[in-house]
């Protein structure tokens, strides 16, 4: 026979958890033991104590028992892991529900789990005998304890019978983790623990939303009850995540038509889907029941997927620099995450409107459809329900034998956009915007997708000042690329701040310019007018900055048009809108200033003019004081 003692509580750490196993030494007990030990059910009269003991389901799957949080041994939990052979998985036992989350057992109580004599299960305190003395009931009608039977089965389902018939089970009151044989509807929650190690309900919950007949299911994280994240069946044009595609048929218990390639319910038996305490929805998998825990998708896929990240008027791109900026034509609301239009004037539509043009975008579904022969007529729709469209897409479908809604050709949007991201498979949209809003000088550059090109900076010959010509735009993804030499490949602008005169480009992985231990003497080719003032704020970013512009280049007088107080004159090299008499460039507010207003702001302003002379290919700088 062998001796056997008690056990000492042990800690152990793994798979994001961290829990004290009250019982861990009985999975330890040879199998004579275990044969006589074990058990995967209770009838009335028998019950789990304290560390007294537990029950494993046949086939040595799941346990369940009591278990205290690491760090918090004060407090006791009912609960169901993962059996885990202390032969020999490198994955620590991961708990997959909880009972009595919102109630533990504290101090000194001794829990005890059973079938009550009104036939619920019940976690109850030992010394207890009332109602009041419940951290958990199954909450039935009130009845009998007769031919009741509670078994733990070997999908990790923790099933109540009465004569052979099914009347409450844990697959329908999960906590934070969905396991195969679960179906997920419109009754069922996943909320996540307050921390690793702490049961209690925290502020993420996963669930499905009502819907109609034939769309697909929307399925939504919500943050302290608003929606954090949502997924891409709302967005119904967008590159298809086959990836959740595979998640959305498990949730579905293998009934939906998103079932991808060979997959089968076989192939699910060893996953779960985890909703975690820091907002991530984890689909996680692994060989054979005893195998390490891996990652095969999580939700939201990074900052930019959540739900409206960047608000309203607002996109998103995921990088290590600024990931948000308001939309050309829109400026940031004070004290708030989101951006409104400009102008005044935007609550009307007349000559002063356009349509910035946006590409590869994901965007939210609009809410409007038609068919239209050509994007004119699109474009039409739009301005006919002005001030009320905000932007239009026109798109030709790719199946022309489709005719459901998300086969339309022309899609408007009368709501706020929201949730845009750029740089996604998605679709072009041209947004409603006032032309004086997105053109700051007369000599502006066009925007650059979702980019604002601000003057002197230019993309073209016939905008901005031709000495700050060393920006590209790619007009088929609306990224703004800064290239300041003919010999470079170019750097993609992360943002610019026309304020500071500042821009940050990424320097490609490739140059490792940024790793100081491979750089040496490595430097950037930027010359005169552009400086480099932070190498490396990040391990791939370099901030770049401008110097103030001189008066804006001219052929005859109609180019100064818009450059109030000039006049087209020659000087050095050049002709230049030159400041009238009484009046001085101002090259921060890029206005000619007459000499009152200076004198009366204290002569503060710039009052410097910068003349510029070719020499040998390189720039010098010549100021009048």
């Amino acid at each position: 026979m062998h001796k056997t003692t008690k056990p000492p509580l042990l800690t152990l750490t793994g798979n994001m958890r961290t829990i004290t196993f009250l019982f861990l030494f009985y999975l330890q007990l040879p199998c004579s033991f275990k044969s006589c030990l074990a058990r995967d059910f209770l009838n009335p009269g028998q019950n789990i104590t304290g560390t007294t003991s537990v029950l494993v389901s046949a086939g040595q799957r799941f346990v369940l028992g009591f278990f205290s949080p690491a760090g918090n041994p004060t407090e006791t939990y009912l609960g169901i892991w993962y059996y885990q052979s202390q032969t020999f998985s490198s994955e620590l036992p991961t708990v997959v529900w909880v009972a009595n989350r919102d109630k533990p057992i504290l101090n000194s109580h001794v829990g005890v789990f059973q079938i009550a004599g009104d036939g619920n299960l019940v976690v109850k305190d030992k010394d207890g005998s009332s109602s009041k003395s419940y951290y958990w009931s199954s909450e039935l009608e009130g009845s009998s304890s007769r031919n009741r039977t509670v078994k733990l089965m070997d999908s990790g389902n923790l099933v109540l019978f009465q004569n052979d018939e099914n009347i409450w089970q844990s697959f329908q009151h999960p906590t934070d983790t969905f396991l195969p044989g679960m179906k997920m509807d419109t009754t069922m929650e996943l909320t996540c623990w307050s921390g690793d190690s702490d049961p209690r309900p925290g502020n993420f919950t996963f669930k499905i939303m009502s819907q109609t007949a034939g769309d697909n299911p929307r399925y939504i994280i919500l943050k302290n009850n608003k929606l954090y994240w949502e997924s891409s069946g709302q967005n119904e044009d967008l590159n298809p995540d086959s990836e959740f595609d595979a998640v959305a048929y498990f949730l579905s218990n293998f009934s939906s038509s998103t079932k991808q390639g060979n997959l089968s319910p076989t192939n699910y038996e060893n996953k779960r889907l985890l909703m975690n305490s820091t907002g991530e929805l984890q689909f996680r998998t692994r060989e054979g029941f005893q195998g390490d825990w891996s990652f095969f998708w999580k939700a939201p896929q990074s900052f930019c997927d959540s739900y409206n990240a960047c608000g309203n008027f607002s996109t998103c791109k995921d990088n290590n620099g600024e990931r948000c900026k308001c939309l050309p034509g829109f400026n940031q609301v004070s004290g708030s995450n989101y951006c409104a239009r400009k102008s005044a004037a935007s609550s009307w539509c007349g000559e002063g409107i356009r349509f910035l043009n946006l590409v590869m975008v994901k965007v939210r579904n609009p809410d409007i459809y038609y068919t239209e022969a050509n994007e004119s007529d699109c474009k039409n729709k739009c301005l006919q329900m002005c001030p009320k469209c905000q932007a239009y897409s026109y798109s030709v479908p790719q199946d022309t034998t489709r005719r459901d809604l998300s086969f339309s050709t022309c899609r408007i949007w009368t709501h706020d956009l929201i949730t845009l991201q750029e740089g996604y498979f998605g679709r072009n949209l041209s947004v409603r915007v006032d032309i004086s809003d997105i053109e700051a000088t007369p000599r502006s550059c066009e925007p650059c997708g979702a980019n604002i090109v601000p003057y002197p900076l230019s993309t073209g010959r016939n905008c901005g000042d031709p000495l700050y010509f060393t920006f590209s735009c790619n007009r088929s993804t609306g990224d703004l690329s800064f290239v300041p030499t003919t010999t470079s490949d170019g750097y993609t602008v992360i943002s610019i701040d026309a304020d500071s005169r500042k821009f940050v480009i990424k320097v490609t992985s490739a140059e490792t310019y940024c790793n100081l231990q491979t750089r040496n003497d490595k430097t950037l080719q930027i010359h005169f007018p552009f400086n480099v003032t932070n190498e490396c704020r990040t391990e791939d970013e370099v901030e770049v900055t401008w110097l103030p512009p001189s008066e804006p280049i001219c052929n005859e007088s109609v180019d100064c048009k818009g450059w109030n107080h000039s006049t087209c004159e020659k000087t050095g090299d050049s002709n230049r809108c030159l400041c009238n008499s009484n009046y001085r460039w101002n090259n921060a507010s890029l206005n000619c200033d007459s000499n009152e207003a200076i004198a009366i702001a204290g002569g503060t302003e710039q009052k410097t003019r910068i003349k510029f002379r070719e020499i040998e290919g390189d720039f010098m700088t010549v100021r009048d004081m």
